[in-house]
């Protein structure tokens, strides 16, 4: 009889994207990706607007004000002092003159020349007269005591004097007299000492020292405008200070008077005029939708499981958001750089415990592009030390431990590395860290550990997450299912570990997950606490409750443990890929016994359905659920087994394996053939381990207590009659 077709549409299946038709999955998981873009945005655009200071010059604050976000700012008064320095430490500038000494032996020359011409004219009677005309022409101003001995000094002595005072001219302005300097001063000192070694009369010394002094004159002239030049040019090379400001770092503090150091750090944080900044509020969107493009092409090629669990999706997301939540509401603290490291490192071992380390990289470099390449500043020294604690805290944790030796571990590296990586970052980038700010960081590295573990164990049952301290605590004797399944079903329980033991290698040889298959094991049967006196193994010598039913009622009898597994499985809280492992691990599987059965004792074989005796499935999906249903069905038949010789135990796991191929029972599953020849390799090496055989020794050489008890036994077959003999081990 034809299904009834269903006319259930879509929700949302008019929505397309790129030209393909969108599943409402695919619509949920857009629209959660898109509102943590949204989410992210406004609230990085929030500290693109800081609170407006309206304090000026002089004026004195009344409350302490501290850094909200990482700025560069200019250091006017330093900057000037530098440049003053610079400037005074640019020499004068002296243009040379170059007829100095020329000019000044003309004066000379021209003073006893005019001395002679006065000495000769005939108009002046006297030689007070002559004294008083020779001081009228004469540029220099000479003591009336030269005046008179140049008029009357003999042309001998003339000689002398001129040649003397020549001299000791032409020795002084051969050197650099400079303008603006005493250098006048002391050369007219040390033609006064030249002039007293001379060898006249002490009167003579006396005027060749007068008359040398007035000749001398500067041969450096000082250039103001050209020095100026310079000073200022040496100035304007001296670049401005920069001051580096951290988040958190005092500004002013109650009491403070203003000064221009304050006013240009105001400036540069945005606190003067507080305005958003359209065009960065553009340019940080912009940076967030690609950087979450990026990182959602990355997680869908490369751990595809946390985008089609929206489960995982979900948790991704809403760690990524309360991260950026806590970072934001940081700032401004003195340690904020110690809360940043810490949020990133938690949501690494977060992301890395509950979805994969990959993803935890991902969501790692996320977070650290938006730490230190913000539109309103940014610190690259706290980017890098984002990006190496968190990639490190995301491979920290040691799989397969004991909880409380996975929390002490991470731990313990977390607190080394977030310190380690922040200062290494500080000293490439040239900064100072206190050491009470290392240890600061090292301690929330510490509490971040501690934080991702305790936020794990508190959302792992109520989002039935497969993380690897939930499947570690499935495994523990005394998790309520298992404890049921070893004293109420005991004998299901023992099989269920014989096929955990088989499985488990298998799953490692191939690259499955061993740890989760061994889990699937433990708890493939637990449907079988409804009815376990209708399982074989839990009978234990019983009769069968089998013999008084017909083929079609046991096969519903059967295949019902599924379903009373999966509601179980549902109210435990079982993690989803435990759970599926309870009906993949049948799959459509014939009850072929009972089905054989139906059609012997049945008047008309063709009104038995295979269909009727099929589990209802579905087949395995994922490599761990193949595994268990391959490791249940050969460790079943390997149970029966008389004499499980290898050459036997080998020909059973090949024919069953090839059976389930055969029927179709792993055409969904992700198994390769190289896959399946490994898994039958790894099922034979551990079933001849299992099944070895021990030497029996006589009778005779036992205790009394136990003889015959080790030997070959009878058996009765069903119908009442003798078996043939078997041999226990």
């Amino acid at each position: 009889m034809p299904k009834p077709k269903r006319n259930h549409k879509r929700k949302y299946a008019h929505i397309r994207l790129f030209g393909r038709r969108l599943s409402d999955s695919a619509v949920r998981r857009l629209c959660v990706i898109t509102l943590t873009t949204l989410t992210v945005f406004l609230l990085l655009l929030w500290r693109l607007q800081p609170e407006r200071v309206s304090l000026h010059m002089d004026d004195v604050a009344n409350q302490t004000i501290t850094a909200n976000r990482a700025a560069v700012y200019v250091d006017s008064q330093e900057t000037e002092r530098l440049r003053q320095e610079a400037s005074s430490s640019v020499s004068p500038i002296y243009n040379r003159v170059p007829d100095a000494i020329a000019t000044a032996e003309r004066t000379i020359a021209d003073v006893f020349a005019t001395a002679a011409t006065v000495r000769e004219d005939p108009d002046l009677t006297s030689d007070l007269d002559r004294v008083d005309r020779l001081r009228d022409i004469l540029d220099v101003q000479l003591s009336p005591q030269t005046l008179r001995l140049l008029i009357e000094m003999q042309p001998g002595a003339v000689d002398r004097v001129k040649s003397g005072a020549l001299q000791i001219v032409r020795e002084q302005m051969d050197g650099q007299i400079r303008s603006n300097t005493d250098d006048l001063m002391k050369a007219r000192e040390r033609a006064e000492e030249m002039a007293g070694s001379l060898g006249v009369t002490a009167q003579f010394r006396r005027m060749v020292t007068e008359l040398s002094q007035a000749a001398l004159r500067p041969t450096m002239i000082y250039d103001p405008q050209a020095t100026q030049e310079k000073r200022d040019l040496a100035a304007k090379q001296v670049e401005d200070v920069r001051r580096q400001l951290q988040p958190g770092d005092l500004i002013i503090s109650p009491g403070d008077t203003v000064t221009a150091r304050h006013l240009a750090m105001f400036e540069a944080l945005g606190l003067i005029q507080p305005t958003i900044d359209y065009s960065q509020a553009a340019a940080l969107l912009l940076l967030i939708i690609t950087i979450t493009l990026a990182v959602s092409v990355y997680i869908l090629h490369l751990a595809a499981q946390a985008y089609r669990d929206e489960r995982l999706l979900y948790t991704l997301c809403v760690a990524v958001v309360l991260a950026v939540l806590v970072i934001r509401f940081a700032e401004g603290s003195q340690h904020y750089t110690t809360w940043t490291l810490s949020a990133v490192t938690t949501v690494a071992m977060l992301i890395s415990l509950v979805i994969s380390s990959e993803v935890a990289v991902a969501a790692v470099v996320y977070l650290s592009v938006l730490v230190g390449s913000m539109a309103a500043g940014g610190d690259p020294r706290l980017m890098i030390s984002s990006l190496v604690a968190g990639i490190a805290a995301a491979h920290v944790i040691p799989m397969g431990r004991a909880r409380t030796t996975m929390i002490s571990r991470a731990g313990a590296l977390t607190a080394l590395v977030n310190p380690l990586a922040l200062g290494i970052a500080s000293k490439m980038l040239g900064m100072d860290i206190p050491y009470r700010q290392l240890g600061a960081t090292a301690g929330g590295g510490l509490a971040s550990a501690m934080l991702a573990f305790g936020i794990v164990m508190v959302i792992q049952r109520p989002l039935r997450l497969t993380t690897e301290m939930r499947l570690m605590e499935l495994l523990n004797p005394n998790e309520p299912l298992l404890k049921r399944l070893l004293t109420e079903a005991p004998g299901s329980y023992q099989s269920s570990a014989m096929v955990a033991n088989l499985a488990e290698p298998a799953a490692e040889a191939i690259g499955a997950n061993s740890l989760l298959t061994r889990v699937c094991c433990m708890y493939h049967d637990v449907g079988k606490l409804k009815r376990p006196h209708f399982f074989a193994e839990n009978l234990f010598g019983s009769r069968s409750p089998h013999d008084n039913l017909s083929p079609h009622l046991s096969t519903l009898v059967l295949t019902s443990h599924v379903r009373d597994g999966v509601e179980l499985a549902k109210e435990a809280g079982l993690p989803a890929e435990v759970a599926a492992v309870i009906p993949e691990h049948h799959g459509t599987t014939l009850v072929s016994y009972l089905y054989r059965k139906a059609v012997a004792e049945a008047d008309d074989p063709s009104t038995i359905q295979e269909s009727d005796f099929r589990y209802s499935g579905p087949r395995p999906q994922s490599k761990e659920t193949a595994l268990v249903m391959l490791a249940d069905t050969v460790e079943a038949a390997a149970r029966t087994m008389e004499e499980p010789h290898p050459q036997r135990v080998e020909e059973l796991v090949e024919r069953l394996i090839d059976a389930k191929i055969e029927d179709n029972q792993l055409d969904e599953a992700p198994l390769t053939f190289a896959d399946i020849a490994t898994i039958k390799h790894s099922f034979k090496e551990t079933l001849n381990r299992m099944f070895h055989q021990r030497v029996r020794y006589p009778d005779r050489f036992l205790p009394e207590n136990i003889r015959g008890l080790t030997g070959p036994r009878q058996v009765e077959t069903p119908s009442g009659k003798e078996g043939e003999q078997t041999s226990a081990s």
